[in-house]
């Protein structure tokens, strides 16, 4: 099996953000942190896959996944569709929202630099 990521897509379930990895021959993979949402401490083997700068990319097969994960975590999916929800953010990715001025300011204020005015 080439390990070859072709395509990543970060999905947005309620307050939940993973990423999952399509490799060329449509696999698909969840990145690790989705294990932070499974019963127990199962033993679920990582599966190693390659991102185009030939960085190593640690993911769970799907079906690893679906039987780990604790109930809650589960109805979300179930209710959603994690492949229905993978090819919905492919064909239509999240659009950047506009700040608001009080988001403007905060953004300001954490790039702030006192040194930046010393010159």
């Amino acid at each position: 099996m080439n390990n070859r990521i072709k395509d990543t897509v970060n999905v947005q379930v309620g307050t939940m953000s993973i990423y999952c990895y399509i490799l060329e021959d449509g696999s698909r993979f969840i990145g690790e942190r989705i294990k932070m949402y499974f019963k127990g401490n199962p033993n679920v083997t990582l599966v190693p896959l390659l991102d185009d700068n030939n960085n190593e990319i640690k993911t769970y097969s799907f079906i690893d996944v679906i039987e780990h994960l604790n109930l809650n975590t589960l109805q979300i999916f179930a209710q959603f569709g994690l492949n229905g929800l993978i090819d919905t953010t492919l064909s239509n990715p999240p659009k950047e929202k506009k700040l608001g001025d009080f988001d403007k300011l905060i953004k300001k204020a954490l790039e702030y630099n006192p040194k930046d005015r010393e010159k």
